[in-house]
């Protein structure tokens, strides 16, 4: 395989992650629009900590579990944010 083929290989991947994101980000809208309308908070440690538990869980490696839950804290932060913003919005 040459590097190229890698690199068009990561592309896709790529393209799928954000495709994810978008989805997530599609939910969290949804979620803003529950909490707002039943009063509960943007931020849930609780469940923010399960979430990473859970995948750090379900990692198969190579990528070490460390790795994984420092990006998908970013991501939980970065939709939390999002939440805020149209939560407060709404």
């Amino acid at each position: 395989m040459s590097l190229d083929d890698l690199r068009q290989s990561l592309d896709r991947i790529d393209n799928e992650v954000m495709a994810l994101l978008a989805q997530r980000a599609n939910i969290i809208l949804q979620v803003a629009d529950f909490k707002k309308e039943h009063g509960g908070p943007v931020y849930d440690p609780a469940r923010e900590d399960a979430i990473i538990a859970r995948l750090s869980n379900l990692n198969p490696g190579p990528l070490p579990t460390e790795a994984v839950e420092r990006i998908y804290r970013t991501i939980l932060e970065e939709m939390r944010n999002f939440e805020a913003i149209v939560h407060d919005a709404s």
